[in-house]
């Protein structure tokens, strides 16, 4: 008798529930940015926006910025093991783990950020997710190519090809460690959160960096020039999730989370594509001296850029890994060929 008299309670319980009472689902998302970082505010803050308004509240995210889950170079692995369900990974820290990726900072690629944004996602649609991606148990919800970078150093400039040869600068990827090794600077692989005490202690000259990058990071504080007259192209990022999680949510939710993904992603590269000269002014205000290079350096710029898609196709062929394919991809993803 009491079995059935708390079956009976239980089933007028369920009664009085809402008819469209359904089962939330709370995701860890991982970033190093801050969050006033124009990375976190176009990128981040409109996927987590969208993603619970869109699910009516079926969808809850517990964000965790400015490496607090995880280092920037961690993000991936923070993926990978459950640690955050989803997280976002600058490419370029992790080329050792999705070398391929990083097809897309090639200059050819990513002289356009939109551009660069259609072959990055057709690619991650494809052959990456199913090459890279995938073996390493996450998914590509959301990729972006980040605004186009330039040469940000302590000194007010760099006048001759001399002074360019020998500046250690930061390097966010392969891509830019190829150029700056052909125009005989020195790259150095730091996180972006380490370039401001870098510069400052004189570890690094400066930077390959965007404007609005050097803004996030307040390295306006410790670096004097920018010059503005030659891209060393973007940088690739993903926001990966877990697999196993992305799998674990009912279908709707993950054409959803996927959706999100894409449009944040177009709205991303229209964004950025607008926001770097309002930068470069910006940092022109806070009295770094923004240039023009001579001639000569950038003619140095553009030899070793004309380089690097061949040597990056050569180096990702050497790994076992197929270079020249995924770069004849990108050229026909990006409109090229």
């Amino acid at each position: 008798m009491k079995i059935q008299s708390i079956a009976a309670a239980g089933a007028v319980v369920a009664a009085t529930l809402p008819a469209n009472a359904q089962e939330v689902y709370t995701l860890r998302l991982a970033d190093q940015f801050p969050l006033t970082h124009i990375a976190s505010v176009v990128t981040v803050q409109p996927f987590i926006n969208k993603l619970e308004e869109r699910s009516e509240g079926r969808i809850k995210i517990e964000h965790y910025p400015a490496q607090q889950l995880a280092k920037s170079a961690g993000m991936l692995e923070a993926v990978r093991t459950g640690v955050a369900d989803l997280a976002v990974q600058v490419a370029g820290y992790v080329s050792d783990r999705i070398p391929l990726s990083t097809v897309v900072e090639l200059p050819s690629i990513s002289a356009d950020i939109e551009q660069c944004y259609t072959a990055f996602q057709a690619l991650a649609d494809g052959p990456l997710q199913e090459k890279e991606y995938g073996p390493l148990g996450v998914r590509a919800v959301e990729v972006q190519c980040t605004p186009s970078q330039f040469l940000t150093t302590k000194a007010e400039s760099i006048d001759t090809v001399d002074a360019l040869k020998g500046l250690k600068l930061r390097a966010g990827g392969s891509v830019v460690e190829l150029t700056l090794k052909n125009a005989g600077a020195i790259p150095i692989n730091m996180g972006a959160p380490d370039i401001y005490v870098g510069v400052e202690r004189g570890t690094i000259d400066g930077a390959i960096f965007a404007p609005a990058s050097t803004l996030g990071y307040n390295l306006q504080e410790v670096v004097k020039g920018v010059a503005k007259n030659i891209s060393f192209g973007s940088n690739s990022g993903v926001m990966f999730m877990n697999e196993r999680k992305f799998q674990s949510l009912p279908k709707d939710l993950q054409d959803l989370i996927m959706e999100v993904g894409r449009e944040v992603g177009r709205d991303i590269a229209v964004e950025y594509n607008k926001g770097s000269d309002e930068a470069m002014a910006k940092l022109a205000e806070a009295g770094v001296n923004v240039y023009d290079l001579s001639d000569d350096v950038v003619g140095v710029i553009k030899d070793a850029q004309g380089k690097v898609a061949d040597e990056w196709a050569t180096q990702m062929n050497g790994r076992g890994l197929p270079g020249d394919e995924m770069l004849a991809e990108a050229r026909k993803a990006a409109g090229l060929d």
